[in-house]
């Protein structure tokens, strides 16, 4: 196996970390030849770089003055483990072939390099050793590798869970990404973040549908009105009561979209206004083999007015299946999500590029098992389902860090310990020991949080709300 191959296949036998302490370090010289920085000295800076590539003025928190010998821009946030020289932020020209109204505006452009000049072996174990921080720094990364291009040698992306990608499986930010790029060069290890503006990808996905003619209608919302706030935005559910994950949009006065697994619920909060909606039904490779082919399940589609005051719930049912003959029905296919079909088309992707948030990665705090996203969503619906469980205790709430960030603070007070599983943008789930505590960060959204103890006296603990960017939630479980 070459140096190269060996990279490619590391990256997929790394383990996540998940949430990191963050000790002060006596100040040591690293290097990714031989002494990588450890993750609580990466992440830090890595956190600061990953934020900046999100701000209205692309990396402006960490741009420096601009060079002389080259396009761009000397950085304040060099990569632990590299020289200042090799870090900076380069101005990306921009795609004259690409149309004026879909290119990124000029304070979008640009993107975060560190160069890392080394011998064709070093350049190799210095990107599997970046692989393994950055792996290690958090759980929730997609990995996705890509076919190089001369000269490269190897070229693997890492996108995060819950932003825009294409095995994402939430698209929070329709028409903004941000990934990091890890590049083997024959004298090179080459890591980069690039954050981009991207057209509108979400039209052209109804007009497809529309175009075609083939799709059925989407089952009416059920409609409840329920108490004001004061929010100037509504509660929308969609339930997917079928055996196939459904990607589902809404395209109105905001953009949202997430891929649902098989008996999963999407909770979230939108503006009032005129709405689109259109759920696109997906096939695992069990269902594949079964004679199922995506292109036979009918989409479903319809628009509707959505007013404050009021809760709307979709119950999506099993999608019209198109036979031409040479597409079998499949046998006994009903709403039920067959233990053999639950697996989502992210799932079998993930699988192939070696997702190790779906692989069974150490937990984060020890003392609990890892569980799949997939794994996780079901064990937060079975508490929903059994209408066995407590109210999660009342948060104290503060405003804290950045706008784009949520806090989730949590004690247990509990003489057990805690089994925490978070469903929803971004599902985890942690063991805090009895007297711990855990600081978890979030993508701001709706989630659904239980709490589980060791004991059959003590039922689980459950709640649902919509956590704002900028705030921290502090939970505090005890047992009376």
């Amino acid at each position: 196996m070459t140096q190269c191959a060996q990279f490619a296949s590391l990256l997929f036998v790394f383990l996540g970390v998940g949430t990191i302490p963050t000790p002060v370090l006596a100040e040591r010289p690293y290097n990714w030849k031989s002494s990588p920085p450890p993750v609580e000295v990466f992440a830090p800076v890595f956190e600061k770089i990953w934020a900046a590539a999100a701000e209205p003025e692309t990396f402006r928190s960490i741009k420096g003055n601009a060079l002389f010998d080259r396009s761009g821009w000397s950085t304040t946030a060099a990569l632990p483990g590299a020289k200042e020289s090799e870090c900076w932020l380069k101005k990306d020209e921009p795609n004259p072939n690409m149309p004026a109204n879909v290119r990124s505006a000029e304070d979008r452009q640009g993107h975060y390099e560190c160069s890392l000049n080394l011998k064709s072996a070093d350049a190799t174990n210095a990107c599997t050793a970046l692989a393994r921080v950055l792996q290690s720094s958090a759980r929730d990364w997609i990995v996705t590798p890509s076919a190089p291009k001369k000269p490269e040698r190897s070229h693997v992306m890492f996108f995060k869970k819950g932003e825009f990608s294409q095995y994402a499986d939430e698209f929070m930010f329709p028409g903004f990404v941000r990934y990091v790029a890890l590049t083997v060069f024959p004298n090179q290890c080459s890591f980069d973040i690039f954050a981009r503006w991207v057209p509108n990808f979400v039209e052209p996905i109804f007009a497809k549908v529309l175009d075609s003619g083939r799709y059925s209608k989407i089952p009416t919302a059920e409609a409840s009105p329920v108490p004001s706030d004061g929010a100037a935005t509504i509660s929308i559910s969609v339930v997917n009561s079928t055996a196939f994950a459904a990607d589902t949009w809404f395209s109105g006065t905001e953009i949202r979209g997430k891929r649902i697994l098989p008996g999963s619920v999407w909770d979230f909060r939108i503006s009032p206004g005129h709405y689109k909606v259109l759920a696109q039904f997906l096939v695992t490779k069990a269902q594949f083999d079964s004679g199922i082919r995506r292109s036979s399940l009918t989409p479903a589609y319809g628009s509707q007015e959505f007013a404050l005051g009021t809760q709307y719930t979709f119950r999506l049912t099993k999608p019209a299946i198109v036979s031409d003959g040479a597409i079998p029905q499949p046998a006994g296919s009903t709403d039920a999500a067959d233990s053999r079909l639950v697996e989502s088309a992210d799932a079998e992707i993930a699988k192939a590029i070696g997702d190790l948030s779906r692989t069974g990665a150490t937990p984060s705090v020890a003392g609990g098992p890892v569980h799949s996203t997939d794994a996780i969503d079901s064990e937060v619906m079975k508490i929903v389902n059994s209408g066995r469980y407590s109210q999660l205790p009342v948060p104290i709430i503060s405003r804290y860090g950045n706008s784009d960030t949520t806090y989730i603070a949590i004690s247990n007070d509990t003489k057990y310990s805690l089994v925490i599983f978070i469903s929803g943008h971004t599902s985890q789930n942690y063991t805090i020991a009895s007297g711990g505590s855990l600081d978890v960060t979030l993508v701001p959204g709706s989630y659904r949080i239980v709490g589980i103890v060791p004991s059959q006296d003590v039922i689980p603990f459950y709640g649902t709300s919509v956590y704002g960017g900028g705030s921290k939630y502090t939970y505090r479980f005890s047992i009376k």
